[in-house]
Formats: C-alpha cells, structure tokens, sequence
C-alpha cells in the first residue's frame, strides 16, 4: 500500500474501516511459500477470510498459525500483524463482502485515469486538471451506479433506518445536556 494512506484515511474518514485487498495478501503470500505448500497454505488462509464471522476467522487463523507457524514464521507474522485490515470486511452483510474484500475495482479507476490522462500532454492550470479528473469520474461514476448489486436496496435500507436512529438519538442527547 502507499505510505501513509491508513493515517489519511483515518483523519478525512474517523468513522471509516480500513480494508487491505485479501488477493493482493494471497497472492504475496503464494510468493513466499515453496510450490509444495502453495496449493494447501493458501486454501488455508482462504478458510479464515471466508469466514462468517471474525470470531470464526480468528479461530481460524489460529489453526493456520499452530499448522504452518514453524514453517512459515515470517508469512504468519506477516498475517497476524494484517488480520484487522484484511478482515474489517466481515462486519459487513454476507452478500456486500464480495465487493469490498479486494480493492481491484478502485484499481480500474485509478488505471482509466491514466490511460485517459496519457492523451493530454499537460493542463494549462491545476484547476484544469481538476475538471478533466472530476469529468472522467463522473463518467465512470454514472457507468458504476447502473450495476446492480445483489440485495443493495435491502441493505441500503438498513443503513438509512441505523443512520436515522443514531440521528434521532444524537438529537435527545443534545436536548438532554
């Protein structure tokens, strides 16, 4: 990841989880295995995130701990110290994880960006460039928002029904103080 990116994150959005891409932390992980083990350690890290829940993930990763620790030191460091960030997903409903759990769509973003950016050799000023960027975001903005995610009503509901609770109750707590 980039230098800094969680701290940003973290300051702009205090409310947001941070999500580390789980393909990009397997496919480093195939990387630092030797080819015998590859096919039965990575199928052992797929059963921890693909768990239900995060206790069941933790407990999970704790078998893949006790079964390739010696092996594997490093690798398994590696996973504990980014377990928090490569699971923050499974808070979420079961049907939106698949959406979150990689980053690969923001990466599209970023590489339509420079494909469409290489045709224009410079910007008279910054702002500019600004309106160019926002132009192709909005583009690929309308384009996304005629996807259809599987059960995305339902759960945009429940949001809406949580956020209007914590606005109702933030409203009595003033009222009482």
């Amino acid at each position: 990841g980039l230098a800094g990116l969680k701290e940003v994150i973290a300051e702009v959005f205090p409310q947001a989880r941070y999500q580390r891409c789980v393909v990009h932390m397997m496919r480093r992980s195939g990387n630092m295995v030797r080819v015998r083990d590859r096919e039965a350690i990575l199928g052992d890290f797929k059963r921890v995130y693909r768990a239900m829940n995060l206790d069941e993930a933790h407990q999970r990763f704790e078998e893949v701990r006790q079964r390739w620790g010696r092996i594997y030191p490093r690798l398994i460091s590696a996973w504990q110290k980014a377990l928090p960030e490569l699971l923050a997903f499974l808070v979420l409903p079961f049907p939106i994880r698949s959406y979150v759990y990689s980053t690969n769509a923001l990466e599209r973003v970023n590489k339509e960006i420079k494909r469409r950016l290489k045709s224009m050799e410079q910007f008279p000023n910054e702002k500019s460039a600004e309106k160019y960027l926002y132009a192709i975001l909005s583009e690929m903005d309308e384009r996304f928002m005629t996807r259809r995610l599987k059960n995305w009503e339902f759960y945009y509901s429940i949001y809406l029904e949580e956020k209007k609770k914590k606005t109702v109750h933030r409203r009595v707590q003033t009222q009482l103080t």
